[in-house]
């Protein structure tokens, strides 16, 4: 946990720190108060001078040169720019690609792989983690970004999208994990692929100098498989901004607010003329084998009437046409089309004008301000 220049921290940013703490042996009521107590003045860390001079004498020694350990065969391999990294993986394309390792780590602390031949990306800089503000128009987003550094554009983007990160893992592997990893992970329970699928992103691959752009949506083929050939990777995202016409929601739904995977997660981008839909894309996680869009639904939002919730039935009950989510740890099927249901309605509700702290839970859902 650290202080702000501004002075103490606050009990939300100490609650935030304390999502990646999974020791419960005092309870977390006297942590908290520990925090609050001993964080409660200005910084003053001792140690600033001698960590600047660390920090100086690393960065002298950074050469910048791609790094190669090992042989063809068994290897570990740091390539310091994106052409580097871009010919190595079409010699190598049965390589691993290693990022945060937020979840590669589990693979050999849990499941005991020992990969043989690892391409890790932490030395690269440029354009395969940048920002880049399109104006009104679009976000794009480096592949390699953290998820910590891609909290801030996101919130820009809607706050809606901003709460999701907020409640994905822990500060720790925020810090860590990348934007890029969350998609090509593949996981059908990723928080992020559904939002930006429901705002219909598209993704920018490369393969040797070949670049290539398609629909996130079409990115994710079947359960841990995506449209990606031998030797090509994921670079940047790029992110329409919503119209002022239209509305976004997304919602996380798991059993405990922090540091938990998605039992079922939804987005919704909803277009309007006047009180009519006009423009639907809906897109859950936690539903199918893939992040996936609501085909008959969205078909059956076109034409709904905000003042008249009968018209809205038609598109609800489509949901459950949608998908054919399974039962397992973390919800049944008929729970998952239950919630998938409600989170609709309650955007629906949203954006016809009720107050969103109606419908959000406090303390668990941050309100949505006013579009």
């Amino acid at each position: 946990l650290q202080q702000g220049a501004q002075g103490p921290v606050t009990r939300p940013e100490v609650e935030t720190a304390l999502a990646g703490n999974l020791c419960r042996c005092t309870g977390y009521r006297p942590i908290i108060d520990a925090a609050l107590d001993s964080c409660g003045g200005p910084a003053d860390d001792r140690f600033s001078e001698r960590s600047a001079a660390r920090l100086s004498a690393l960065a002298a020694i950074h050469d910048r040169a791609d790094v190669f350990v090992g042989t063809p065969d068994r290897f570990f391999a740091a390539p310091a720019t994106e052409d580097a990294l871009a010919a190595l993986y079409l010699e190598h394309p049965d390589a691993l690609i290693l990022s945060g390792a937020t979840d590669v780590g589990l693979w050999i602390t849990k499941a005991l792989q020992a990969p043989p031949r690892i391409i890790w990306l932490g030395r690269l800089r440029g354009a395969f983690s940048a920002i880049e503000e399109a104006g009104d128009k679009a976000l794009c987003l480096g592949a390699g970004l953290t998820l910590a550094d891609a909290m801030a554009p996101l919130v820009r983007l809607h706050p809606d999208f901003g709460e999701i990160m907020r409640r994905f893992g822990s500060a720790q592997v925020r810090a860590s994990g990348t934007i890029g990893g969350n998609i090509a992970n593949g996981s059908p329970i990723g928080d992020i692929a559904p939002c930006l699928i429901a705002l219909g992103a598209e993704i920018e691959l490369r393969r040797g100098s070949e670049l290539r752009r398609l629909p996130l949506e079409a990115f994710f083929v079947a359960y841990r498989k995506q449209d990606r050939r031998a030797g090509e990777y994921l670079r940047r995202i790029i992110i329409p901004r919503p119209a002022p016409d239209r509305a976004f929601r997304a919602f996380k739904v798991s059993k405990r607010c922090d540091e938990d995977i998605s039992a079922v997660l939804g987005a919704f981008h909803i277009g309007l003329a006047g009180r009519h839909v006009v423009f639907a894309r809906i897109a859950f996680g936690g539903m199918a084998g893939i992040p996936a869009r609501a085909a008959q639904a969205e078909m059956a939002t076109i034409g709904i009437d905000l003042d008249d919730p009968a018209t809205w039935a038609p598109a609800l009950a489509e949901i459950g046409n949608d998908y054919a989510p399974i039962d397992d740890a973390r919800a049944s099927a008929g729970y998952r089309n239950l919630i998938a249901r409600n989170l609709f309605l309650k955007t629906l509700m949203e954006i016809s004008g009720i107050p969103s702290a109606t419908t959000r839970i406090s303390g668990f859902e941050a309100p949505h301000a006013a579009e």
